[in-house]
Parts: C-alpha cells; structure tokens; sequence
C-alpha cells in the first residue's frame, strides 16, 4: 500500500493516475482530497478543496482522461459515487424503506395526517391520566 502526493497548485484541472474503476472512494482531510484505490494505496491531492489563485475550485481528471466525481463540498458527486454495488443496494433497500414508513404514515406535518394533536395518541386517549392506569384506579397503592 503505496501513498502518493500531489499538490493541486494554480492549475485548475488535477490530473491522477487512476481511473474510476481504480476508485473506491473520496474523502478529505482539511483542504486535501484523498482518494482511497481498490488496491489499498492512495492518493493524497494536497489544497484540492483551497481554490486556485483565480479563485476558481479544482476539478480532478482521471488517468483515463475523465473528469472524477468529486463535488465542490468534499463529497462524491452523485447517489453511490465510489461505493459498491452492493452498498447501492443496501442504501436504496433502505431508502425504500422509509419511503414506506412515511407513506404509511401519511408523510407530512399538516394536521391531517394520524400524527397530529387530534390522533389516537393525545391527552384525550386512553393513555392519558383519566384511563385505568392512573392513580384512582383499582390497581394503585391506594
């Protein structure tokens, strides 16, 4: 597992040695890019994220001569970029997931749905101080 430098500097295009394929990730540390191969080595662009001396951001092409799928904010651009395929599939299982709860919950704050004041868990049901768990039921200390 090998470690290699580069410093973005004034050009706006960062050129690297590997190509999407290589990939398994981005990340960064303060100012820098890292980009974690397949392999196990990585690639350290140092001030990716400080912009260059016209005040324009870096962009990062790859060995293949694409552009990578590094955003502006430090993150992969796109749903998935750099993960497996089969962490695709666990996140849209699990988005899907909860686009279900939400739909079964009528998925908004309105007051119309069954998560308002009016619903089955306020101050008027049978859980409120008045139902027979509350202290002046036959099942108190008293």
């Amino acid at each position: 597992m090998t470690q290699t430098a580069i410093q973005a500097g004034s050009e706006i295009r960062v050129r690297v040695d590997a190509t999407r394929e290589e990939i398994l990730r981005y990340s960064n540390d303060g100012d820098d890019l890292i980009i974690s191969l397949k392999n196990g080595d990585t690639i350290v662009v140092k001030d990716y994220y400080t912009p260059a001396e016209n005040g324009s951001l870096h962009s990062l092409i790859l060995g293949d001569g694409t552009e990578g799928d590094v955003d502006a904010a430090g993150g992969v651009a796109g749903l998935g970029g750099g993960l497996s395929e089969e962490a695709i599939g666990i996140a849209a299982g699990a988005g899907l997931l909860g686009l279900a709860a939400l739909a079964a919950s009528g998925g908004d704050d309105d007051g119309s749905d069954g998560g308002d004041a009016t619903d089955g868990t306020d101050g008027t049901d049978g859980t409120d101080p008045t139902d027979g768990t509350d202290p002046t039921d036959g099942t108190d200390p008293t």
